[in-house]
């Protein structure tokens, strides 16, 4: 939560919008809500899933949460997602938490790959006492974490061998220049890869950011360095995130396109 305060006096109106725009754009917020998990899993035909969250901060904050299908503009009341979240709006106490309970009403989904939508939980802070004269802005975080529907003929198990079906190629231009190294997923779960890196040890070159895969998709990384113009059969190790939200290491290897 942050509060600007801002004298009237002498000050137009203009220029303390101003002030309030650039107080907004170098100040970094920290949400008092906390959830446990980075990540949410669904297993289907599941009657519901819990999520807790915790109030790290000094003053009691207002939670609205809500599910939409990767619209990061969808408010509460457009979002279309097919779960129920109870509570919708909870008042958690500093120092206490609170129990989302998930219910998925049930969708056209397909029935052998991992399904994807977004928990969304908004920390609305209270409101700070004005003095006269003084002007308040507040701002209200959002905090966004993946959903994973699971089908029943899906596994635990089955999710983390899914790095290791990865297939990567390098990937070149007509010309024949490296562009990057694309990941193709073969298997029927989302694969989400924090860190990628290519060639042999002690010479590795990383790529620029991490990525999510779906079921069947591919993903081209990009690096900030240059790659070598052979690298066939190269060796890859990325770090993947699992269902618990911690990052375990696999190896593969480059191969032709």
């Amino acid at each position: 939560m942050l509060s600007f305060r801002t004298p009237m006096r002498g000050r137009s109106r203009l220029h303390l919008l101003a002030l309030a725009l650039t107080l907004v754009v170098s100040t970094q917020a920290a949400a008092n809500i906390v959830l446990f998990g980075t990540r949410v899993i669904y297993p289907e035909g599941q009657r519901e899933v819990s999520v807790r969250m915790n109030n790290r901060g000094e003053q009691p904050a207002l939670v609205q949460a809500w599910v939409d299908r990767g619209d990061t503009t969808a408010t509460p009341d457009k979002a279309d997602a097919p779960f129920v979240i109870t509570p919708p709006i909870s008042r958690v106490e500093p120092g206490k938490g609170q129990t989302l309970r998930l219910s998925f009403l049930g969708d056209d989904v397909p029935e052998d790959k991992e399904s994807l939508y977004w928990l969304n939980v908004l920390d609305i802070p209270p409101r700070p006492r004005a003095t006269d004269g003084e002007n308040l802005m507040q701002l209200a975080i959002r905090s966004r974490v993946k959903i994973f529907l699971r089908p029943a003929a899906l596994t635990d198990e089955g999710a983390l061998a899914a790095p290791q079906q990865v297939q990567w190629q390098v990937k070149r231009d007509a010309n024949g220049h490296v562009q990057g190294v694309e990941a193709s997923n073969r298997s029927a779960y989302y694969v989400n890869l924090a860190t990628v890196e290519v060639g042999p040890e002690g010479k590795t070159v990383s790529a620029r950011e991490g990525g999510m895969i779906a079921p069947g998709a591919t993903h081209l990384f990009s690096f900030a360095s240059p790659l070598p113009a052979q690298l066939e059969k190269a060796r890859v190790s990325f770090g993947y995130i699992t269902d618990y939200g911690g990052i375990a290491h696999g190896e593969s290897t480059l191969g032709a396109p």
